[in-house]
């Protein structure tokens, strides 16, 4: 399996693990988001809500590529770059 490719298939599997628990009150939905930002942060290093952020920062740079203001990303001091990511 390719690093960060989707798994359709065990992706469904665990969420009807997730809806059975919640259904047999086994686990509540607020556990089940905790469990799953814990399983997120330990497999890529970071927040789901940081990794959306990046992967929203990284989309809207293939943008601007594509409408060839790719300068606009470089104008922008590397520091300050890596702090917001």
């Amino acid at each position: 399996m390719h690093k960060n490719k989707l798994d359709a298939e065990l992706k469904q599997r665990v969420q009807g693990f997730i809806n059975a628990g919640e259904f047999l009150a086994v686990i509540t939905r607020a556990e089940a988001i905790e469990l799953m930002d814990e399983a997120h942060f330990s497999v890529f290093g970071v927040t789901n809500d940081q990794r959306k952020a990046r992967k929203a920062a990284f989309t809207e740079l293939k943008t601007a590529v594509n409408n060839d203001s790719e300068n606009s990303f470089f104008d922008i001091p590397a520091i300050e770059r890596l702090v917001k990511r």
